[in-house]
């Protein structure tokens, strides 16, 4: 199938978008609409590339994982679900329309869709999820690694947690801050990187912003880890 794009002269996706909103939040720890936002990184689809791409994605995530054949068929999407997952995520300003796709030979048009940002720096830090179940789990398993890895006994959970929060709480006000209040700045360098880039520079910049401050967590580090 032949065809050509036009894309919205007068659609620009934003270099980075900050989400604080717990609302919007819930749609990127929803599975069906993050693999969304998650293809979309790869460039502007056709409601029937979406629906394609985001199944290829669950097969290859699901054989990865070794699911059962059955659990990877259930998850799988046609264009009509994927159309009221456009649906929300367009609502939500999360996705927007960046032009048409001519088939040709045909009179119809089909919608191009884009992410409205290259990268959305989410809010995920909160106390309230690292009590949770899923945080809880993670602090056990970080405590567990950071036992093996300093040959002593794992560190107390309730400890660990207080002080990952704390950490990642303060590095994430600092970048909302440099995200909110440079935006201008910021986006010149995010247009420069592709997706798997910006997620680095961005996971670099946590651990630097966390070494810069080391002092200031140095007495409770020590105390929790036994060092």
């Amino acid at each position: 199938m032949e065809y050509r794009d036009f894309p919205d002269p007068e659609f620009k996706p934003d270099g980075i978008r900050t989400v604080r909103d717990p609302k919007v939040i819930e749609y990127f720890e929803d599975e069906n609409f993050s693999i969304i936002l998650n293809v979309l990184r790869e460039k502007p689809m056709t409601v029937k590339e979406l629906t394609k791409r985001y199944n290829e994605y669950v097969t290859e995530r699901g054989t990865s994982k070794r699911l059962p054949q059955e659990r990877i068929l259930e998850r799988l999407r046609t264009d009509k679900t994927m159309y009221r997952y456009i649906k929300e995520l367009t609502k939500a300003k999360l996705i927007a329309p960046a032009g048409q796709r001519m088939v040709i030979g045909k009179t119809a048009t089909e919608v191009l869709y884009s992410r409205s940002a290259k990268i959305f720096y989410v809010s995920q830090e909160a106390l309230d999820w690292w009590l949770g179940d899923e945080g809880r789990r993670t602090v056990v398993a970080v405590g567990g690694l950071l036992g093996i890895a300093l040959n002593k006994p794992s560190p107390p959970t309730e400890c660990l947690t207080q002080l990952i929060s704390r950490i990642l709480g303060d590095n994430e006000e600092k970048m909302f801050k440099l995200f909110e209040e440079k935006q201008e700045e910021v986006t010149k360098f995010i247009y420069t990187l592709e997706g798997r880039e910006t997620d680095r520079a961005i996971y670099i910049m946590n651990i630097i912003l966390a070494l810069i401050n080391v002092e200031k967590y140095k007495k409770e580090l020590d105390e929790c880890l036994g060092i």
